[in-house]
């Protein structure tokens, strides 16, 4: 087989293959175990949110610089001068890969034009990466005394809610990453403030319905954390099933620690055994192993593991939720 265009073909693989051989992508994101004394049980503090935002920005930047480190790669090779002409030309992909690399590829003059030209078109992908960088800041300074860090939250807090929310808004792939950043650093801003349960409505209105809008659109981070916040009633009423729903969403994507409170919800309330295969035939959430095990725990009580509401010390007929609110429902009649 020849002729001019399988030649062509030939070379354009050829080219690819090179492109992509030259490009060394960082490592896929490897997601640390949570703490063990840590479960989804537990509410969040602000510093365990500070560790699980800054955990998560560090996986979004990986993926961003795997994706637009191949794609610069494989269009441009090593020529920083046709990117930069790109980048002119307004291709947001261009901006983003000169922006993430700084003056690794290109002069400082060059990459403050880019910088500039993608903030006045508003690139979703480059205001990420700027809102993502000034959280990274903010919460490198955590140790901080008290008057710096307010400096520090009215100096750069400001820029980093702008640049998420206009990426949050922009209605791009990089969206539901900005939502899912914005509305952790919002809880986490205020979470340490100590006042945070007095300003539950602005936290309802603001941070759920970021976490909300992530979750559908399949971001693991923010599947788990609305299954937590359904599980807690932070923000919203408390519902066991949408939160084992979202969180087995997150498990099923390889969220490591949904993953291991899935396990910790599929475990026999009465004895703690693991992968209990039956579930209360009226609420369908407490698990147990066997029927021996769920009759004893909803006439007796006693099980060493986590009931729907509280821990399994007590009766679940007194606890489960068809049962109970049934009963309420009959006294309000009479």
């Amino acid at each position: 087989m020849g002729g001019k265009k399988y030649r062509d073909r030939m070379n354009r693989a050829k080219q690819m293959a090179t492109a992509t051989a030259a490009i060394v992508p960082p490592p896929s994101p490897v997601q640390r175990p949570p703490a063990p004394s840590h479960t989804c049980y537990e509410l969040d503090t602000e510093t365990t949110l500070a560790d699980k935002l800054a955990r998560a920005i560090d996986a979004f930047k990986d993926d961003i610089r795997r994706n637009i480190g191949l794609w610069a790669a494989i269009e441009f090779g090593s020529d920083s001068i046709a990117l930069v002409a790109a980048a002119m030309r307004g291709d947001a992909k261009a901006q983003l890969a000169i922006v993430m690399t700084g003056t690794q590829h290109v002069s400082s003059p060059e990459n403050t034009k880019v910088s500039e030209l993608a903030l006045y078109q508003k690139n979703p992908g480059v205001e990420l990466w700027f809102g993502m960088d000034d959280v990274q800041y903010i919460l490198s300074r955590a140790y901080a005394s008290p008057n710096e860090r307010i400096m520090i939250m009215l100096k750069v807090g400001d820029g980093a809610t702008k640049h998420l929310i206009a990426s949050a808004r922009s209605g791009s792939t990089y969206a539901p990453k900005a939502q899912y950043v914005l509305g952790i650093f919002i809880y986490q801003s205020v979470c340490g403030s100590g006042e945070w349960r007095d300003i539950t409505d602005f936290l309802r209105q603001n941070v759920a319905p970021l976490i909300r809008k992530a979750a559908k659109q399949s971001l693991m981070e923010a599947q788990y954390e609305l299954g937590k916040m359904f599980r807690h009633g932070i923000f919203c009423d408390v519902h066991a099933r949408f939160a084992r729903r979202y969180i087995r969403r997150a498990s099923k994507q390889g969220h490591v620690e949904a993953t291991a409170c899935m396990k910790e919800l599929r475990s026999c309330v009465f004895c703690g055994a693991d992968d209990a295969p039956l579930a209360c035939s009226r609420c369908r959430e407490a698990r147990y192993c066997d029927s021996t095990c769920s009759e004893k725990h909803w006439c007796d009580g006693g099980g060493v593991g986590r009931d729907v509401v509280g821990d399994a010390t007590g009766p679940h007929r007194d606890v489960c939720p068809r049962s109970h609110s049934r009963s309420q429902r009959k006294k309000k009649e009479k």
